[in-house]
């Protein structure tokens, strides 16, 4: 990417996720969801393969909407790191159009499933989600990311209140 007062390449901060110019100083914020950076900017999850912590399918390495995540094909569960659902949840609520879902009650009996982390193999943290949707989601607190079971982003983003369709 080039600057767009003095043309010169900018260089990417990832920690920031901003473009920084060298020459003169300015600064381009990076927007994971509408901007496509250069495919060595995207940062990948992990580097190893994978198993589903629920089904135990290997997990497919993939990008949406530009943020590295590990998909099962067989349960449709999402493992993607903790900063990421929240940009996710955020940009795809304030994107979703038509009516939202009714919600549905959170079922006790998911918090009381025990399953390992994918990447570090500790015990991930079950717990209800505090944003919208009433889903249960499962953290891991040790290497920062979150698992989500199939339809879970799904029900986060269509559910109604603040921040959706605005």
């Amino acid at each position: 990417m080039n600057c767009e007062s003095c043309s010169t390449v900018m260089l990417f901060e990832e920690e920031g996720a901003y473009y920084h110019c060298p020459h003169c100083g300015e600064l381009q914020f990076f927007d994971p969801i509408e901007d496509d950076p250069p495919r060595e900017e995207v940062p990948q999850l992990i580097d190893r393969e994978l198993e589903c912590p629920v089904c135990e399918e290997l997990l497919t390495p993939a990008a949406l909407q530009l943020l590295q995540v590990h998909h099962c094909e067989g349960c449709r569960g999402i493992l993607l790191r903790h900063q990421d659902f929240g940009i996710l949840a955020h940009e795809l609520r304030r994107k979703a159009t038509g009516p939202p879902a009714i919600p549905k009650p959170l079922d006790p009996s998911e918090l009381e499933r025990e399953i390992a982390c994918p990447v570090c193999f500790h015990l991930l943290n079950t717990h209800p989600y505090y944003g919208p949707g009433s889903i249960v989601i499962d953290s891991c607190g040790n290497c920062g990311v979150v698992w989500l079971d199939g339809g879970e982003l799904e029900t986060v983003i269509n559910a109604p209140g603040k921040g959706r369709g605005a």
